[in-house]
């Protein structure tokens, strides 16, 4: 469905938190689209159940109207190409993949045990480097030809790395404009939600979201349809902006994982164990980590400021390494506070 920047978005009232049914209280008002020009001002509001602490728009966006809110997404344009010499693209790619082999086992990729030993070596000494790779491969060991669903796709350049690395990889995602995209790449795309996709029971040897759930109206729902389209031993794995991060206590109302009218709910750790607790997968881990940390301080330092960022704007050098600055010390303040990162990671299993 096509959308024009500044259309109307209608909402209806959630006053009930979608994770324990407990009252919202306010946070934010007025709030109003600081990256992609929709129309609105928005109200976030937190549980007040204290032990739970999910955060969510109200009044949200009503099903039918959210493609609103993506008429301008940053999916929509192509990304450009980092300049980098061929000789440091090839040793950079030669590092990352002894890294993934020897980490996750992936074959396809195995550069010798020399690459897996330099991968080993550089990404010891680059904790937030590691993780960066970690999340390319959505921490999934190798499952040789597996199939895999990546729900949210947008740009698909991680459905195109994870089958570069394996695995039979497609994708969904409810704009019809990154779907195009996707086939015309030759992947297996559909447009709208997994419900109404209608996968076979135990299809899947794995589900990814890279910044999906978020998104989405029904988590809850969301998640018992993931366990069911996965084969027994399956696994689910979701990134997702933490509410409780250390980059949302720095900023507040300007941190950019806020992002209204778009991220319907954000989780805390003690709001996503909760969520998981009603599907009965076989194991479950919450845990965080300071991936995109760097971004985040930037962005949301942009937002504080000017009250707007461009995503993808150049930097000058001096910019990312204040970045990585506050990304480095996230690093070291998580084994004080380990709920404090920025992103919130699933790793689920059937």
């Amino acid at each position: 469905m096509n959308s024009l920047p500044g259309e109307e978005i209608r909402t209806a009232v959630r006053a009930a938190c979608a994770v324990c049914g407990g009252a919202g209280e306010p946070i934010y008002t007025g709030l109003p689209d600081r990256l992609f020009h929709s129309k609105g001002e928005w109200t976030i509001v937190r549980c007040a159940n204290a032990a739970c602490g999910l955060m969510w728009l109200d009044p949200m966006p009503v099903p039918e109207d959210l493609h609103k809110a993506y008429a301008e997404y940053y999916t929509h344009a192509d990304q450009p190409a980092r300049p980098d010499s061929f000789l440091r693209s090839a040793y950079v790619k030669y590092v990352k993949n002894g890294y993934l082999a020897l980490r996750y086992g992936y074959r396809r990729i195995d550069p010798g045990c020399p690459g897996r030993l330099l991968g080993l070596l550089m990404y010891a000494l680059h904790p937030a480097r590691r993780l960066e790779l970690d999340c390319s491969v959505m921490y999934l060991p190798e499952r040789g030809g597996g199939r895999l669903l990546e729900i949210g796709f947008g740009s698909g350049a991680l459905m195109e790395h994870l089958r570069s690395v394996g695995w039979d990889a497609q994708g969904l995602d409810f704009d019809p404009v990154c779907v195009e995209r996707a086939r015309a790449k030759g992947f297996e795309a559909r447009t709208g939600a997994l419900e109404d996709a209608r996968f076979p029971d135990g299809h899947f040897d794995a589900v990814v979201m890279s910044h999906a759930f978020e998104h989405v109206p029904d988590p809850i729902g969301l998640l018992r349809e993931c366990r069911r389209v996965l084969k027994p031993g399956g696994v689910l794995v979701s990134l997702t902006p933490n509410a409780v991060s250390h980059g949302h206590r720095v900023f507040g109302s300007h941190w950019l994982a806020l992002d209204p009218p778009r991220h319907l709910h954000l989780f805390s750790p003690a709001s996503l164990r909760g969520a998981l607790a009603q599907v009965p997968f076989s194991s479950a881990r919450v845990f965080t980590t300071a991936n995109g940390a760097d971004y985040i301080y930037l962005s949301s330092r942009d937002l504080r400021r000017a009250g707007r960022h461009t995503l993808g704007a150049p930097l000058d050098p001096s910019e990312w390494r204040r970045g990585r600055l506050f990304q480095i010390w996230e690093c070291l303040l998580l084994l004080l506070r380990p709920d404090a990162g920025e992103e919130l990671v699933v790793y689920a299993v059937k």
